[in-house]
């Protein structure tokens, strides 16, 4: 059974009424993503649920083993610009982001490299990323957000 991948419109919503409009296409199992833990605390205060909202630091690079674009080159970086980004682990247009954190803690920090024909074209532009290049993107949990808390 192929895998018959659909672009899906998200939204992430950063500090400050920033809006970053992200396309994704949506995942079948072994279509490429990959997650490496970096580092993750001793004891866990909270972990990651299907429902909650995270605030993440994300650092993205163009990854060492892209074919296309120059290797280590910086696409976004939060830490710099001062900001987080705030995702809804339930949105379905985020699912494949949203399935890589559930059951992570607070304060880990997760490395997600996302191979080419992933995300659309108009956020490798706004990544200042090259069509084709495989992204890798470092993110920090800062914050998880239950259904119920004010965000």
């Amino acid at each position: 059974e192929g895998c018959n991948p659909r672009v899906l419109l998200g939204l992430l919503t950063m500090t400050h009424q920033r809006i970053l409009a992200l396309s994704f296409a949506t995942l079948a199992l072994g279509a490429g993503i990959s997650k490496q833990i970096i580092s993750e605390p001793e004891g866990c205060n909270h972990r990651v649920g299907p429902k909650s909202s995270v605030d993440v630091h994300i650092f993205g690079r163009i990854h060492e083993t892209s074919e296309v674009g120059e290797k280590g080159k910086e696409v976004v970086n939060t830490v710099d610009e001062g900001e987080y980004f705030t995702l809804r682990v339930a949105d379905p247009t985020l699912e494949f982001i949203g399935r890589e954190l559930v059951g992570l803690c607070d304060n880990t920090v997760v490395e997600v490299t996302v191979p080419p024909g992933i995300l659309h074209d108009d956020m490798l532009n706004d990544l200042r990323a090259p069509k084709g290049a495989t992204l890798a993107f470092e993110m920090n949990i800062l914050k998880i957000h239950r259904p119920h808390d004010e965000l």
